[in-house]
């Protein structure tokens, strides 16, 4: 612990010179427990933080300097930025309405867009055990054997994944681990993919929703909270009980085999991510925020 803090001390005095010597009229950290505390700890500048999900849904939790320290962060900062889905716990730490920004960041429609579908599931959240990829592979050949052209790409990198391959051994082909990858040729297979998968044990806004909903795709989600949202947008997604190995096979097998789901997907999708949520606009509300934190 004491050469954790002697770190943190190094960490913010050299931002905070680097900040002294650049003098920045608004200082920008993301995700409480690392970026946003150095912003907030460098000092002197109006600070904007954002939290993301876990670092306030799950690292409060995970012990009492995590959470002293995003709690801190979050109470020092001029303006937070968080999803709507955090709004509600941010506020009972004390942080006035006045001083939040609820917002969704939003995807780029003319990148993620619907492209010719094929009989593909992508899960692309990653191998971290909150993103339950576990379940998910306790699922696939359970999908295979109901749909055996299906091909699923499961990409990203994490601790998880090498326990993935190995319990997807005898999938041969159906079963792809292309690892990280850059956004553009995320959106390629966003676009071909029929199907788009988040198992995720908790999360605040999964960017990989939007991202599906942008493409055309049909979206299996987790029934927690971020993810529910969305089962009343006007875009098809199946819900289904976290951690349900079953439940989850379920509804892959029908978002693969109900081409009236693909079709509503493909309708409604794109146009509803376009006008609602998309980077631009965004982009253009924290601009805002910035001019407003300059000029006051």
């Amino acid at each position: 612990l004491f050469t954790f803090g002697s770190a943190v001390r190094r960490t913010t005095s050299l931002l905070r010179k680097m900040l002294d010597d650049f003098d920045p009229q608004v200082v920008h950290g993301f995700y409480l427990v690392n970026h946003g505390h150095y912003a907030v700890g460098a000092g002197r500048h109006p600070t904007v933080v954002t939290a993301l999900g876990s670092d306030v849904l799950l690292s409060p939790n995970e012990s009492w300097l995590l959470s002293r320290i995003v709690k801190k962060t979050a109470l020092g900062a001029a303006r937070v930025i968080a999803p709507p889905v955090l709004v509600g716990e941010l506020q009972k730490w004390g942080i006035e309405e006045r001083r939040l920004l609820s917002l969704i960041m939003g995807v780029k429609s003319e990148l993620f867009k619907p492209s010719r579908k094929e009989l593909m599931v992508l899960f692309s959240r990653g191998f971290s055990e909150v993103y339950d990829p576990i379940n998910l592979a306790r699922a696939i050949p359970k999908v295979i054997n109901e749909v055996p052209d299906v091909r699923f790409i499961l990409a990203g990198n994490g601790p998880l994944r090498e326990k993935v391959a190995q319990m997807l051994e005898d999938t041969g082909p159906s079963v792809t681990f292309p690892g990280f990858l850059p956004e553009d040729e995320l959106a390629i297979l966003m676009g071909r993919a029929r199907v788009v998968v988040t198992p995720a044990l908790s999360d605040s806004i999964p960017l990989a929703a939007l991202e599906a909903m942008a493409s055309g795709a049909v979206l299996v989600a987790s029934d927690i909270e971020a993810n529910r949202q969305w089962a009343s947008a006007g875009t098809p997604v199946l819900l289904f009980p976290p951690g349900d190995t079953d439940a989850l096979a379920k509804a892959l097998i029908r978002a693969l085999t109900e081409e009236r789901l693909s079709q509503l997907a493909l309708e409604h999708g794109p146009p509803l991510i376009s006008e609602n949520w998309h980077w631009d606009k965004a982009a253009l509300t924290v601009e805002a925020l910035y001019h407003e934190l300059c000029f006051r």
